[in-house]
């Protein structure tokens, strides 16, 4: 039940006479947080008739630092590595921490958080469990979630906005569900950041309905991910806004440095040419079999190419197999299995050519995103966002259909014969993502967001 203003205000104030002279902003009655109240703002609120914004957690004390507050919440925040989704989330608390003050929530201490504290951004530790049927748009996503909201979770979720007290809330990737409707229930503006394409299937626009019941704004990485949410339904919330970096964070004066570390510790000589496939796990989705088919083919036309595949081996079903169909090609001293990296720049620069034989429809192309910030040239399969990407780099010749290994083959025949044109596609390539996804791009367009975000809050902290 959705309390007014006022009742609310009558609500607290009972438990604070109760309590006497103990701090008000620690009591906390059911799921409702009982805070010092603004009586001018009642006022105001009701002399204007009311509005349909009303809270069940009320605006909070303002930070010492007079900036508004941001809650990002993340949903996973693995121990060994970083995906993606976590890597954009780094990069979007790290921008906000400029402006505001950031905490960020996640399920569990590992790389994110410690990277994130490392930036000098809170941390807070909330577990919550996520809507992967939203994803997959299944017929069952609507009972889940009303399972989710009737659980322990949603109340931990609603003690945490009463201890921080955001101003507006960024949540992360579709299956991060719960965070957001708590924070629309507590009348907190949320963003919600979409990363993924969500499953075809006869239910996907009730996932789009239900993503864009609980967000003000929903930010896709991609034209790809955003296609199912139609203006007729989201109402001019979404926005595009593709990830992106910050240049200093590679360090280009080690890069040279770090090419001779890496490969002197695989044993790669300067006259060989190294083909990576980088990926946060070695899983199926990311086409590890397909690189290793595509070398494979390769090895007895190319007796100077070498293959690196970095990722963490955690599916040993999947690790075992890919490690079998190395051991069936011309050479398997060729193909090198490297752990997780988590510092890129020890990685990339190594890297004469990057591959990318995603077998999912890719919401973006991170990986090729950074091989195109280090110079290299990448090859990928069309794989929705992935192929957008490249489009949008002029790179359309090296996409090649999803699956084609032949395909893929061939185009890195084309490339490992002629290493000049190798050289100049990753010059051309680190000019063009700057061109097309460098930070300025980035900050302009989420400047012009955070400046609608800004003016909503302005107008519920008055």
């Amino acid at each position: 039940m959705l309390l007014s203003p006022l009742a609310h205000f009558m609500r607290c104030r009972t438990a604070w006479r109760r309590r006497k002279h103990k701090l008000y902003n620690e009591s906390y009655i059911g799921e409702w947080s009982c805070r010092q109240i603004d009586i001018a703002h009642i006022v105001n609120y009701l002399s204007k008739g009311g509005d349909n914004h009303t809270r069940e957690v009320s605006q909070g004390m303002k930070p010492v630092s007079g900036k508004s507050k941001v809650m990002l919440f993340s949903h996973i925040c693995h121990p060994a590595r970083m995906s993606g989704a976590e890597k954009w989330l780094l990069f979007l608390a790290k921008t906000l921490a400029g402006k505001y003050e950031v905490v960020l929530v996640v399920p569990g201490s590992g790389i994110l958080s410690k990277e994130a504290e490392n930036a000098g951004i809170s941390v807070a530790i909330q577990d919550s469990p996520l809507l992967w049927s939203l994803y997959e748009s299944s017929a069952a996503m609507h009972q889940e979630f009303a399972n989710q909201k009737a659980s322990n979770s949603y109340h931990s979720l609603l003690t945490l906005l009463h201890m921080h007290r955001p101003d507006w809330v960024m949540v992360n990737t579709s299956v991060n569900a719960l965070p957001a409707a708590v924070a629309k229930k507590a009348g907190i503006p949320v963003v919600w950041v979409i990363n993924e394409i969500l499953y075809q299937g006869t239910h996907k626009m009730d996932a789009v309905r239900m993503i864009n019941r609980y967000a003000d704004w929903i930010i896709g990485i991609s034209e790809a991910v955003l296609a199912p949410f139609k203006d007729s339904i989201v109402n001019n919330k979404k926005w595009l806004i593709s990830p992106s970096w910050n240049d200093a964070e590679l360090h280009p004066k080690r890069w040279e440095d770090n090419r001779r570390s890496l490969r002197a510790a695989h044993h790669i000589g300067d006259h060989e040419t190294l083909i990576g496939l980088i990926s946060g796990m070695i899983s199926a989705h990311k086409g590890i079999d397909q690189f290793i088919y595509m070398a494979g083919m390769l090895m007895p036309r190319f007796p100077q190419a070498k293959f690196l595949i970095a990722g963490s081996p955690e599916i040993t079903e999947y690790f075992n197999k890919c490690q079998a169909l190395a051991n069936g090609t011309l050479d398997p001293s060729r193909i090198i299995f490297h752990p997780f990296e988590s510092h890129i720049d020890h990685l990339y620069p190594a890297l004469d050519l990057v591959v990318v034989p995603s077998m999912i429809d890719e919401g973006f192309g991170l990986t090729a995103l950074e091989g195109m910030a280090f110079a290299k040239p990448v090859v990928a399969y069309d794989s929705a966002g992935l192929g957008e990407l490249l489009k949008h780099t002029g790179n359309e010749r090296f996409l090649v259909p999803k699956g084609d290994v032949d395909g893929l083959s061939h185009i890195i025949a084309d490339l490992l014969q002629n290493q000049d044109l190798m050289l100049e596609t990753g010059t051309r390539n680190r000019k063009a993502c700057t061109e097309s996804f460098g930070v300025d791009i980035f900050q302009n367009k989420f400047n012009n967001l955070l400046q609608e975000v800004d003016g909503v809050v302005h107008n519920l902290n008055k």
